[in-house]
């Protein structure tokens, strides 16, 4: 309903509203927004939940924010939480639900509880909330909106996620991607059911063709393909080659393993968590027949965080104490930092396989139980470069393994050394678990003359 006063005209949304206008026919009447074709398609009143792969200047925001607004008018006492990897993405966007707000002549105020935030007369609210996982916590929300997602940790995403629990709410992600990691990532490429919108920078007439040109030249090609066309490209700090990655990657393997065999026996790496790691355990069938040596990927365990050390040392000594591992294994432990204590808690059970510690160190050489990380990194480069590791596609835990490597970086440090390691909210912990037992089969990683004269 319209009450009219001397001022523009106000819509007076505490009183009972008439039927759900389209969203479609609302934003172009009421708004004063014509999307375009592609855009068009978020309005569809049977999309729930969407994930939006869009091209830089698509207009991702601005019609999120018509949603959101849509939304709050027309259902009272609602909650639109908008998250962003800083707190200008989360403003701005608040800002376009105000300005869409002010065109239908709605009266607004702050809630008194987030500084960014908007109080409809109907009781809806529309606010920003910090991108931690702590900030995300405890609301009942019915509209998420995360936008640049796949730059918000995932510890984030699955803080908010339940807000929409018991209320049949929604969530959406909007973003352009960030390498083939995280939350965003694996919910475009699996099952979910989402609404899944792609737009590249070329499908948008806005974006001249002279201007995309400009663009490649000047960020070059990996960039510009990720910025503009929404590809998951690799970063160019990348430890793991993508190519090699999914040539590692085998189908069928995932069964028992096949006796009879010349030689074979397992190692199995276990690296302990910190504070915000997961302790993991990974086990490494190293098997010999006519072709040679093979490396197989048997076993994958990531252990939920703040797991007791105890639990995880009860869980290790179940898998050893079964066929085909018993007697016929070696255990790896993780003895760096907090690795130390937890090694004698281990050597205080008793396990059907040797326990030997590996110090992880930053030094140049290896020696007995101390290893550079960089070459327990060029071990599992190496295997994967002569086709001898295998990672069974539907083992358990692969998927976590594959994201891992996908997440590892090269960082060059202010000494001039490089550190590999996982980005803030990313993690390591398999395939450091992986390098452990790997490195036990392999214990000398070749010089470079020796990797070029065996890649020939």
């Amino acid at each position: 309903m319209i009450w009219i006063t001397r001022r523009p005209a106000v819509t007076d949304i505490t009183k009972p509203q008439p039927r759900m206008p389209d969203p479609l026919a609302f934003v172009r009447q009421k708004l004063g927004f014509h999307p375009d074709p592609q855009q068009e398609r978020i309005f569809d009143p049977t999309v729930r939940s969407g994930l939006l792969r869009c091209t830089r200047r698509f207009g991702k925001s601005t019609c999120v924010a018509a949603l959101a607004v849509y939304k709050a008018v027309h259902e009272a006492n609602r909650n639109v939480v908008i998250l962003a990897p800083v707190k200008e993405q989360s403003s701005e966007f608040l800002r376009k639900t105000e300005q869409f707000l002010s065109r239908l002549g709605i009266r607004r105020k702050r809630d008194g509880i987030h500084k960014a935030s908007l109080v409809l007369p109907n009781g809806s609210r529309i606010f920003t909330v910090a991108a931690t996982e702590e900030a995300a916590r405890s609301y009942d929300a019915h509209l998420v909106v995360i936008d640049e997602a796949a730059r918000v940790d995932d510890s984030v995403i699955h803080a908010v996620a339940p807000s929409i629990a018991t209320n049949g709410g929604s969530i959406w992600m909007m973003t352009t991607p960030k390498g083939r990691t995280g939350a965003f990532y694996r919910e475009w490429t699996g099952p979910g059911d989402w609404f899944r919108l792609r737009v590249n920078a070329d499908q948008v007439p806005r974006i001249p063709a002279a201007f995309l040109d400009d663009q490649r030249r000047s960020m070059g090609d990996r960039l510009f393909q990720q910025e503009y066309f929404t590809e998951f490209t690799s970063p160019d700090n990348a430890v793991f080659d993508e190519e090699l990655i999914a040539a590692s990657v085998n189908e069928g393997l995932h069964h028992p393993p096949v006796p009879g065999r010349r030689f074979s026996n397992y190692l199995i790496g276990v690296d302990f968590g910190k504070l915000r790691d997961h302790s993991a355990v990974v086990i490494l069938e190293r098997s010999q027949d006519q072709t040679g040596l093979s490396y197989t990927v048997r076993g994958l365990e990531r252990f939920p965080l703040h797991t007791k050390f105890r639990d995880v040392r009860s869980r290790v000594r179940e898998i050893t104490e079964q066929y085909p591992y018993r007697g016929n294994c070696h255990l790896l432990l993780d003895g760096t930092g907090i690795g130390e204590p937890v090694d004698e808690l281990f050597r205080s059970d008793t396990f059907a396989c040797p326990i030997e510690k590996l110090v992880i160190t930053s030094g140049e050489n290896a020696t007995s139980g101390h290893v550079p990380k960089k070459d327990l990194i060029a071990n599992l480069q190496l295997m994967m470069e002569m086709g001898e590791l295998h990672i069974p596609r539907d083992l358990p835990g692969t998927a976590w393994l594959l994201e891992e490597f996908r997440a590892m970086r090269a960082q060059p440090t202010s000494t001039g050394e490089t550190r590999y390691e996982a980005p803030q909210g990313e993690h390591d912990d398999l395939v450091m678990a992986l390098s452990f037992a790997a490195w036990k089969s392999r214990p000398r990683v070749p010089t470079v003359g020796e990797r070029s004269q065996r890649l020939i």
